[in-house]
């Protein structure tokens, strides 16, 4: 895992600010760590993978299997240790390019910056049901979501400052995830698709607006990271 990060990030790939390649970059104030709540995904909510429009083609996980076409609902694993700092809650991190406005900026006002996904563990809240020979024989599957080895494309994030202390954001990423499938009756039989390596397009994540606050306020959950002058998906109490 670690070895596979390194890899990813030693050309200072990402948006050019890795703090083991360029120390004093200040990196650590432009991360946003993210959680991903384990909320079901039936009828179309909570955090998912789904394969109806881009099925999963036939044998892949095997001779004989179906092409898999169906939603994988997935939660959050915390990162813990990563390049950017240690994350026991956070399986997320979005690198920023810049701060959308000094702290003491007036309002109303709105930036717009670059961002790029750096890190990413999702894992299946239950196994997926994968079937060989016409439906005949089904196995599960459990599910893990990483970023693809090949770089990130780089996305957009729009910010509106609305009060003293912040306002709303959102954003277009899009991501190459790297999605590692592990039958549970055979740990040692694992399959791998990498978005990036097998020439698949990026996934597009769009937000719906989200807010956001200079400064934590008394009462709200404090976010993993370095100290920053914008702090996402928190609103003003």
């Amino acid at each position: 895992m670690d070895d596979e990060m390194g890899a990813r990030h030693e050309t200072c790939s990402a948006l050019n600010c890795d703090p083991r390649a360029a120390p004093g970059c200040g990196c650590g104030s432009l991360i946003d760590a993210l959680f991903t709540g384990a909320i079901p995904c039936a009828g179309g909510a909570g955090s998912f993978e789904d394969f109806a429009d881009n099925p999963i083609p036939a044998d892949f996980f095997g001779p004989g299997s179906d092409p898999f076409t169906e939603l994988v609902c997935l939660k959050g694993e915390p990162l813990g240790n990563t390049v950017f700092g240690v994350f026991d809650t956070a399986d997320t991190l979005i690198l920023r390019s810049d701060n959308p406005f000094e702290c003491d900026a007036p309002f109303p006002d709105i930036g717009v910056v670059d961002i790029e996904i750096v890190e990413l563990h999702l894992v299946s809240i239950d196994p997926i049901v994968v079937t060989f020979n016409g439906g005949q024989t089904p196995e599960l599957w459990d599910v893990e979501v990483e970023l693809s080895d090949l770089d990130q494309p780089i996305g957009s994030m729009t910010v509106q400052k609305t009060h003293d202390n912040g306002g709303t954001f959102t954003a277009d990423l899009p991501v190459l995830p790297k999605i590692t499938f592990t039958q549970v009756a055979n740990p040692g039989n694992i399959q791998v698709l990498d978005f990036g390596l097998a020439g698949l397009d990026p996934i597009g994540f769009t937000t719906q607006p989200t807010g956001w606050v200079h400064e934590v306020k008394l009462g709200t959950v404090k976010p993993e990271g370095g100290p920053s002058c914008f702090n996402p998906s928190i609103a003003e109490p």
